[in-house]
Protein backbone atom coordinates (compact mmCIF):
# COMPACT_ATOMS: atom_id res chain seq x y z
CA UNK A 1 0.00 0.00 0.00
CA UNK A 2 1.34 3.45 -0.91
CA UNK A 3 1.87 5.70 2.04
CA UNK A 4 0.82 9.32 1.84
CA UNK A 5 1.57 12.15 4.18
CA UNK A 6 -1.17 12.37 6.81
CA UNK A 7 -2.42 15.93 7.59
CA UNK A 8 -0.89 17.35 10.71
CA UNK A 9 -3.40 18.00 13.51
CA UNK A 10 -4.04 21.62 14.41
CA UNK A 11 -3.60 23.18 17.82
CA UNK A 12 -7.28 22.66 18.71
CA UNK A 13 -7.14 18.99 17.73
CA UNK A 14 -3.99 18.51 19.77
CA UNK A 15 -5.69 20.07 22.77
CA UNK A 16 -8.91 18.02 22.43
CA UNK A 17 -7.16 14.78 21.35
CA UNK A 18 -8.95 14.58 17.98
CA UNK A 19 -6.08 13.02 16.07
CA UNK A 20 -4.95 9.51 15.21
CA UNK A 21 -2.76 8.06 17.94
CA UNK A 22 -0.71 4.88 17.21
CA UNK A 23 -0.69 3.72 20.84
CA UNK A 24 -4.49 3.83 21.00
CA UNK A 25 -4.89 1.45 18.07
CA UNK A 26 -5.55 -2.24 18.65
CA UNK A 27 -5.06 -5.47 16.70
CA UNK A 28 -7.20 -8.61 16.82
CA UNK A 29 -5.88 -11.84 15.30
CA UNK A 30 -8.50 -14.32 14.16
CA UNK A 31 -6.44 -17.49 14.53
CA UNK A 32 -4.72 -19.46 17.23
CA UNK A 33 -0.96 -19.21 17.58
CA UNK A 34 0.78 -21.33 16.41
CA UNK A 35 -1.18 -22.08 13.25
CA UNK A 36 -0.52 -24.43 10.34
CA UNK A 37 0.76 -23.35 6.95
CA UNK A 38 -1.51 -23.36 3.93
CA UNK A 39 -4.58 -21.59 5.30
CA UNK A 40 -5.46 -17.93 4.76
CA UNK A 41 -5.52 -16.08 8.08
CA UNK A 42 -6.88 -12.63 8.89
CA UNK A 43 -6.55 -9.94 11.52
CA UNK A 44 -8.41 -6.69 12.18
CA UNK A 45 -6.98 -3.27 13.03
CA UNK A 46 -9.00 -0.68 14.94
CA UNK A 47 -7.88 2.95 14.92
CA UNK A 48 -8.70 5.45 17.65
CA UNK A 49 -8.08 9.08 18.39
CA UNK A 50 -6.02 10.27 21.30
CA UNK A 51 -9.23 10.89 23.25
CA UNK A 52 -10.36 7.25 22.72
CA UNK A 53 -12.98 7.89 20.04
CA UNK A 54 -13.02 5.91 16.76
CA UNK A 55 -10.93 7.44 14.01
CA UNK A 56 -12.22 7.20 10.39
CA UNK A 57 -9.24 5.67 8.64
CA UNK A 58 -8.37 6.38 4.98
CA UNK A 59 -5.50 6.06 2.51
CA UNK A 60 -4.23 9.51 3.44
CA UNK A 61 -3.29 8.34 6.95
CA UNK A 62 -0.25 6.40 5.78
CA UNK A 63 -1.13 2.95 7.11
CA UNK A 64 1.57 0.40 6.30
CA UNK A 65 1.17 -3.33 6.98
CA UNK A 66 4.32 -5.34 6.33
CA UNK A 67 4.70 -9.09 6.90
CA UNK A 68 8.08 -10.80 6.64
CA UNK A 69 9.28 -14.35 7.09
CA UNK A 70 13.04 -14.23 7.48
CA UNK A 71 14.29 -12.13 4.58
CA UNK A 72 11.20 -12.73 2.46
CA UNK A 73 8.21 -10.42 2.27
CA UNK A 74 4.74 -11.91 2.32
CA UNK A 75 1.90 -10.48 0.28
CA UNK A 76 -0.95 -9.05 2.34
CA UNK A 77 -4.39 -7.80 1.29
CA UNK A 78 -5.61 -4.76 3.24
CA UNK A 79 -9.10 -3.23 3.21
CA UNK A 80 -9.58 0.14 4.92
CA UNK A 81 -12.86 1.30 6.42
CA UNK A 82 -16.30 0.02 5.51
CA UNK A 83 -19.88 0.99 4.76
CA UNK A 84 -21.28 0.89 8.30
CA UNK A 85 -20.66 3.32 11.14
CA UNK A 86 -18.98 0.60 13.18
CA UNK A 87 -16.47 -0.08 10.40
CA UNK A 88 -15.13 3.41 9.68
CA UNK A 89 -12.20 2.88 12.04
CA UNK A 90 -11.35 -0.70 11.05
CA UNK A 91 -8.96 -2.28 8.60
CA UNK A 92 -9.10 -5.95 7.61
CA UNK A 93 -5.90 -7.72 6.56
CA UNK A 94 -5.37 -11.27 5.35
CA UNK A 95 -2.47 -13.32 4.04
CA UNK A 96 -1.48 -16.92 3.37
CA UNK A 97 1.54 -18.50 5.07
CA UNK A 98 3.26 -21.22 3.07
CA UNK A 99 6.67 -21.38 4.73
CA UNK A 100 6.90 -22.67 8.28
CA UNK A 101 8.61 -20.52 10.89
CA UNK A 102 8.26 -17.13 12.55
CA UNK A 103 6.41 -14.31 10.84
CA UNK A 104 6.91 -10.68 11.84
CA UNK A 105 3.88 -8.46 11.35
CA UNK A 106 4.71 -4.75 11.44
CA UNK A 107 1.93 -2.15 11.44
CA UNK A 108 2.98 1.48 11.10
CA UNK A 109 1.20 4.81 11.09
CA UNK A 110 3.31 7.63 9.66
CA UNK A 111 6.43 5.51 10.28
CA UNK A 112 5.42 4.79 13.90
CA UNK A 113 4.52 1.33 15.19
CA UNK A 114 1.07 0.91 16.69
CA UNK A 115 0.66 -0.65 20.11
CA UNK A 116 2.19 -4.15 20.23
CA UNK A 117 3.83 -3.90 16.80
CA UNK A 118 5.82 -5.73 15.53
CA UNK A 119 3.92 -8.93 16.31
CA UNK A 120 5.55 -12.37 16.11
CA UNK A 121 3.41 -15.28 14.94
CA UNK A 122 4.44 -18.90 14.40
CA UNK A 123 3.31 -21.27 11.68
CA UNK A 124 4.00 -24.99 11.87
CA UNK A 125 4.47 -27.39 8.93
CA UNK A 126 1.51 -29.38 7.68
CA UNK A 127 1.11 -33.13 7.37
CA UNK A 128 3.62 -35.12 5.27
CA UNK A 129 2.92 -35.20 1.55
CA UNK A 130 4.21 -38.28 -0.34
CA UNK A 131 4.84 -36.22 -3.49
CA UNK A 132 7.10 -33.80 -1.59
CA UNK A 133 8.69 -36.18 0.95
CA UNK A 134 12.19 -37.08 -0.24
CA UNK A 135 14.97 -39.52 0.51
CA UNK A 136 18.12 -37.91 1.88
CA UNK A 137 21.32 -38.51 -0.13
CA UNK A 138 19.28 -40.14 -2.84
CA UNK A 139 20.89 -42.48 -5.33
CA UNK A 140 19.24 -44.52 -8.05
CA UNK A 141 21.42 -47.45 -6.93
CA UNK A 142 22.10 -48.27 -3.28
CA UNK A 143 25.07 -50.46 -2.37
CA UNK A 144 25.12 -52.47 0.85
CA UNK A 145 26.74 -55.60 2.29
CA UNK A 146 24.93 -58.88 2.91
CA UNK A 147 23.94 -59.41 6.52
CA UNK A 148 24.83 -55.85 7.58
CA UNK A 149 22.22 -53.19 8.40
CA UNK A 150 21.78 -50.30 5.99
CA UNK A 151 19.90 -47.09 6.80
CA UNK A 152 17.64 -45.26 4.36
CA UNK A 153 16.96 -41.69 5.50
CA UNK A 154 13.71 -39.93 4.63
CA UNK A 155 12.89 -36.27 5.18
CA UNK A 156 9.10 -35.87 5.58
CA UNK A 157 7.83 -32.65 3.99
CA UNK A 158 4.43 -31.06 3.59
CA UNK A 159 2.90 -29.82 0.34
CA UNK A 160 4.91 -26.57 0.57
CA UNK A 161 8.26 -28.37 1.02
CA UNK A 162 8.49 -27.58 4.74
CA UNK A 163 10.25 -30.22 6.83
CA UNK A 164 7.61 -31.75 9.11
CA UNK A 165 8.04 -31.87 12.87
CA UNK A 166 6.41 -34.23 15.35
CA UNK A 167 6.02 -34.31 19.09
CA UNK A 168 7.47 -37.33 20.92
CA UNK A 169 5.40 -40.39 20.13
CA UNK A 170 3.33 -38.69 17.40
CA UNK A 171 5.44 -39.50 14.34
CA UNK A 172 3.38 -41.82 12.13
CA UNK A 173 6.24 -44.21 11.40
CA UNK A 174 3.76 -47.04 10.87
CA UNK A 175 2.67 -45.40 7.59
CA UNK A 176 6.14 -45.83 6.07
CA UNK A 177 6.95 -49.10 4.34
CA UNK A 178 9.53 -50.56 1.99
CA UNK A 179 8.90 -53.38 -0.48
CA UNK A 180 11.89 -55.21 -1.95
CA UNK A 181 11.73 -57.55 -4.96
CA UNK A 182 14.52 -59.78 -6.26
CA UNK A 183 15.17 -58.69 -9.85
CA UNK A 184 15.97 -62.03 -11.43
CA UNK A 185 13.33 -64.17 -9.73
CA UNK A 186 10.72 -61.48 -9.10
CA UNK A 187 9.82 -62.71 -5.62
CA UNK A 188 9.34 -60.51 -2.59
CA UNK A 189 12.19 -60.38 -0.09
CA UNK A 190 11.92 -59.77 3.63
CA UNK A 191 14.19 -56.88 4.63
CA UNK A 192 13.58 -57.02 8.40
CA UNK A 193 12.93 -53.27 8.23
CA UNK A 194 12.79 -51.09 11.34
CA UNK A 195 11.34 -47.56 11.06
CA UNK A 196 12.26 -44.89 13.63
CA UNK A 197 11.99 -41.09 13.84
CA UNK A 198 14.93 -38.95 14.94
CA UNK A 199 13.73 -35.74 16.63
CA UNK A 200 17.15 -34.08 16.31
CA UNK A 201 17.51 -34.39 12.55
CA UNK A 202 13.72 -34.54 11.93
CA UNK A 203 14.20 -37.52 9.66
CA UNK A 204 12.70 -40.98 9.30
CA UNK A 205 15.22 -43.82 9.28
CA UNK A 206 14.37 -47.16 7.68
CA UNK A 207 16.89 -49.84 8.63
CA UNK A 208 17.04 -52.83 6.30
CA UNK A 209 19.18 -55.95 6.29
CA UNK A 210 19.39 -58.28 3.28
CA UNK A 211 20.99 -61.66 3.79
CA UNK A 212 21.79 -62.77 0.25
CA UNK A 213 23.99 -61.06 -2.39
CA UNK A 214 22.24 -60.00 -5.56
CA UNK A 215 20.28 -57.20 -7.24
CA UNK A 216 16.97 -56.03 -5.87
CA UNK A 217 14.32 -53.42 -6.66
CA UNK A 218 12.99 -51.35 -3.75
CA UNK A 219 9.93 -49.15 -3.38
CA UNK A 220 9.44 -46.83 -0.41
CA UNK A 221 5.88 -45.71 0.29
CA UNK A 222 4.02 -43.45 2.69
CA UNK A 223 0.34 -44.22 3.25
CA UNK A 224 0.57 -46.66 0.32
CA UNK A 225 1.79 -43.88 -2.01
CA UNK A 226 5.26 -44.04 -3.54
CA UNK A 227 7.64 -41.24 -2.58
CA UNK A 228 9.02 -38.92 -5.25
CA UNK A 229 12.34 -40.78 -5.49
CA UNK A 230 11.11 -43.91 -3.75
CA UNK A 231 11.99 -46.38 -6.54
CA UNK A 232 15.62 -47.48 -6.67
CA UNK A 233 17.87 -50.51 -7.12
CA UNK A 234 19.79 -52.23 -4.33
CA UNK A 235 23.04 -54.09 -4.95
CA UNK A 236 23.90 -56.44 -2.11
CA UNK A 237 27.53 -57.53 -2.09
CA UNK A 238 29.15 -60.41 -0.29
CA UNK A 239 31.76 -59.48 2.28
CA UNK A 240 34.69 -60.21 -0.06
CA UNK A 241 33.17 -58.23 -2.94
CA UNK A 242 32.53 -55.24 -0.67
CA UNK A 243 36.19 -55.21 0.37
CA UNK A 244 37.22 -55.46 -3.27
CA UNK A 245 35.17 -52.37 -4.13
CA UNK A 246 36.79 -50.40 -1.31
CA UNK A 247 40.28 -51.44 -2.43
CA UNK A 248 39.51 -50.48 -6.04
CA UNK A 249 38.47 -46.98 -4.96
CA UNK A 250 41.78 -46.49 -3.13
CA UNK A 251 44.07 -47.71 -5.93
CA UNK A 252 45.49 -45.63 -8.76
CA UNK A 253 45.67 -48.56 -11.19
CA UNK A 254 42.40 -50.34 -11.83
CA UNK A 255 41.98 -53.98 -12.80
CA UNK A 256 39.68 -55.07 -15.57
CA UNK A 257 36.64 -57.28 -15.02
CA UNK A 258 36.04 -59.96 -17.62
CA UNK A 259 32.67 -59.79 -19.37
CA UNK A 260 30.82 -60.86 -22.52
CA UNK A 261 29.50 -58.25 -24.94
CA UNK A 262 25.99 -59.46 -25.84
CA UNK A 263 24.64 -56.56 -27.89
CA UNK A 264 25.91 -53.24 -29.21
CA UNK A 265 24.34 -50.44 -31.24
CA UNK A 266 21.01 -52.22 -30.95
CA UNK A 267 22.32 -55.36 -32.65
CA UNK A 268 22.37 -58.69 -30.83
CA UNK A 269 25.67 -60.49 -31.35
CA UNK A 270 25.38 -64.11 -32.44
CA UNK A 271 28.66 -64.86 -30.68
CA UNK A 272 29.32 -62.75 -27.57
CA UNK A 273 32.68 -60.96 -27.56
CA UNK A 274 35.10 -61.30 -24.70
CA UNK A 275 35.74 -57.83 -23.27
CA UNK A 276 37.08 -56.24 -20.11
CA UNK A 277 35.45 -53.49 -18.05
CA UNK A 278 37.61 -50.87 -16.32
CA UNK A 279 36.01 -48.54 -13.77
CA UNK A 280 38.02 -45.39 -13.02
CA UNK A 281 37.07 -42.28 -11.01
CA UNK A 282 36.02 -40.59 -14.27
CA UNK A 283 34.63 -43.22 -16.61
CA UNK A 284 33.68 -46.81 -17.34
CA UNK A 285 35.70 -48.22 -20.23
CA UNK A 286 34.89 -51.40 -22.15
CA UNK A 287 37.84 -52.84 -24.08
CA UNK A 288 38.53 -55.90 -26.17
CA UNK A 289 41.99 -57.33 -26.84
CA UNK A 290 43.37 -58.67 -30.12
CA UNK A 291 45.94 -61.42 -29.69
CA UNK A 292 45.46 -60.84 -25.94
CA UNK A 293 47.81 -57.81 -25.98
CA UNK A 294 46.45 -55.18 -28.40
CA UNK A 295 43.63 -53.22 -26.73
CA UNK A 296 40.74 -51.69 -28.62
CA UNK A 297 38.23 -49.45 -26.91
CA UNK A 298 34.68 -50.62 -27.55
CA UNK A 299 32.82 -47.87 -25.68
CA UNK A 300 33.20 -45.41 -22.82
CA UNK A 301 30.63 -44.13 -20.33
CA UNK A 302 31.09 -41.11 -18.10
CA UNK A 303 30.60 -41.49 -14.34
CA UNK A 304 27.54 -39.28 -13.96
CA UNK A 305 23.90 -39.74 -12.86
CA UNK A 306 22.71 -39.82 -16.49
CA UNK A 307 24.50 -43.16 -16.99
CA UNK A 308 22.04 -45.82 -15.90
CA UNK A 309 22.41 -49.54 -15.23
CA UNK A 310 19.54 -51.88 -16.06
CA UNK A 311 19.84 -55.35 -14.54
CA UNK A 312 18.24 -57.92 -16.81
CA UNK A 313 18.57 -61.33 -15.16
CA UNK A 314 20.77 -64.17 -16.43
CA UNK A 315 22.00 -64.81 -19.97
CA UNK A 316 20.74 -68.10 -21.43
CA UNK A 317 23.94 -68.92 -23.33
CA UNK A 318 26.60 -68.18 -20.73
CA UNK A 319 24.51 -68.40 -17.57
CA UNK A 320 26.09 -65.14 -16.35
CA UNK A 321 24.25 -62.18 -14.80
CA UNK A 322 23.52 -59.50 -17.39
CA UNK A 323 23.16 -55.73 -17.38
CA UNK A 324 22.54 -52.96 -19.87
CA UNK A 325 24.27 -49.57 -19.75
CA UNK A 326 22.62 -46.47 -21.17
CA UNK A 327 23.74 -42.85 -20.93
CA UNK A 328 21.18 -41.39 -23.32
CA UNK A 329 23.87 -40.31 -25.81
CA UNK A 330 25.13 -43.52 -27.36
CA UNK A 331 23.52 -46.86 -28.22
CA UNK A 332 22.61 -49.27 -25.45
CA UNK A 333 25.29 -51.80 -24.52
CA UNK A 334 24.46 -55.18 -22.94
CA UNK A 335 27.06 -57.14 -20.99
CA UNK A 336 27.17 -60.44 -19.12
CA UNK A 337 29.68 -60.90 -16.33
CA UNK A 338 30.09 -62.85 -13.13
CA UNK A 339 31.35 -59.57 -11.62
CA UNK A 340 28.27 -57.61 -12.67
CA UNK A 341 27.41 -56.53 -9.13
CA UNK A 342 30.99 -55.47 -8.39
CA UNK A 343 31.21 -53.41 -11.60
CA UNK A 344 27.92 -51.61 -10.91
CA UNK A 345 28.77 -51.09 -7.23
CA UNK A 346 32.22 -49.65 -8.03
CA UNK A 347 30.69 -47.34 -10.63
CA UNK A 348 28.05 -46.13 -8.15
CA UNK A 349 30.51 -45.54 -5.32
CA UNK A 350 32.91 -43.59 -7.55
CA UNK A 351 30.06 -41.47 -8.90
CA UNK A 352 28.63 -40.65 -5.47
CA UNK A 353 32.10 -39.71 -4.27
CA UNK A 354 32.49 -37.33 -7.22
CA UNK A 355 29.16 -35.56 -6.77
CA UNK A 356 29.05 -35.41 -2.98
CA UNK A 357 27.14 -38.55 -2.03
CA UNK A 358 23.76 -37.74 -3.56
CA UNK A 359 22.14 -37.41 -6.99
CA UNK A 360 19.80 -34.55 -6.03
CA UNK A 361 20.60 -31.12 -7.46
CA UNK A 362 20.67 -29.37 -4.08
CA UNK A 363 23.19 -31.83 -2.63
CA UNK A 364 25.37 -31.62 -5.74
CA UNK A 365 25.25 -27.81 -5.56
CA UNK A 366 26.30 -27.81 -1.90
CA UNK A 367 29.14 -30.21 -2.70
CA UNK A 368 30.31 -27.95 -5.54
CA UNK A 369 30.38 -24.86 -3.32
CA UNK A 370 32.26 -26.84 -0.68
CA UNK A 371 34.90 -28.11 -3.11
CA UNK A 372 35.59 -24.87 -5.02
CA UNK A 373 37.65 -23.23 -2.20
CA UNK A 374 39.83 -26.36 -2.09
CA UNK A 375 40.85 -25.83 -5.71
CA UNK A 376 43.46 -23.29 -4.66
CA UNK A 377 43.37 -22.46 -0.94
CA UNK A 378 46.26 -20.02 -1.34
CA UNK A 379 44.50 -17.95 -3.99
CA UNK A 380 44.16 -14.28 -3.00
CA UNK A 381 40.71 -13.10 -2.04
CA UNK A 382 40.95 -9.41 -2.98
CA UNK A 383 38.15 -7.92 -5.04
CA UNK A 384 38.44 -7.10 -8.74
CA UNK A 385 36.25 -4.17 -9.79
CA UNK A 386 34.90 -4.33 -13.33
CA UNK A 387 32.66 -1.33 -14.14
CA UNK A 388 30.58 -2.54 -17.11
CA UNK A 389 29.93 0.69 -19.01
CA UNK A 390 29.51 -1.48 -22.09
CA UNK A 391 28.56 -4.85 -20.69
CA UNK A 392 29.21 -7.05 -23.72
CA UNK A 393 32.60 -5.48 -24.48
CA UNK A 394 33.97 -4.74 -21.01
CA UNK A 395 33.78 -8.22 -19.52
CA UNK A 396 35.91 -10.11 -22.08
CA UNK A 397 38.51 -7.35 -22.28
CA UNK A 398 38.85 -7.05 -18.51
CA UNK A 399 39.09 -10.80 -17.97
CA UNK A 400 41.11 -11.82 -21.04
CA UNK A 401 44.34 -12.15 -19.03
CA UNK A 402 42.77 -13.88 -16.02
CA UNK A 403 44.21 -17.21 -14.95
CA UNK A 404 42.45 -20.00 -13.08
CA UNK A 405 43.57 -18.41 -9.81
CA UNK A 406 41.91 -15.11 -10.77
CA UNK A 407 38.57 -16.79 -11.23
CA UNK A 408 38.73 -18.04 -7.63
CA UNK A 409 38.38 -14.46 -6.44
CA UNK A 410 35.24 -12.69 -5.33
CA UNK A 411 33.73 -10.77 -8.26
CA UNK A 412 31.61 -7.72 -7.57
CA UNK A 413 29.74 -5.83 -10.26
CA UNK A 414 29.45 -2.03 -10.06
CA UNK A 415 26.99 -0.25 -12.32
CA UNK A 416 27.41 3.43 -13.18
Amino acid sequence: MTRRGAPKPGLLHLFTGKYLHPQRCSTTFHWDDPSTVGSTVAFTLQFYQRNGRPYPISDADGVLVEITQGIHKVGVVTELGGTGESEINTSRCKFTARQAGQYKISILLANQHIRGSPFIKNFNPGDPDPTKTVMVQHSSTVVCTAGQPHHILIEPRDEYHNVCTFLPGQADTHNYAIAIVELEGGWNVSSNSVVVYDHTSRRISIQISLQWPGCYRAQVTYCNKTLTNGNFDIIVLAGGDAEQVLKTMKRRAHDGYEARLISQSGNHLAKPKKVYCYVTPKQLIVKEFFLKVIPKRVCTFRLCPSTKFHFTGTNNQSGLPTMSIDDGCQPLVSLASKDRNVIAATFTQFMLKNIGGSETFKDKQDHFYHEVPKFNPCAPRERDWIPPSKTLLTHPRAAVAFSAICFCRNFQMSFK
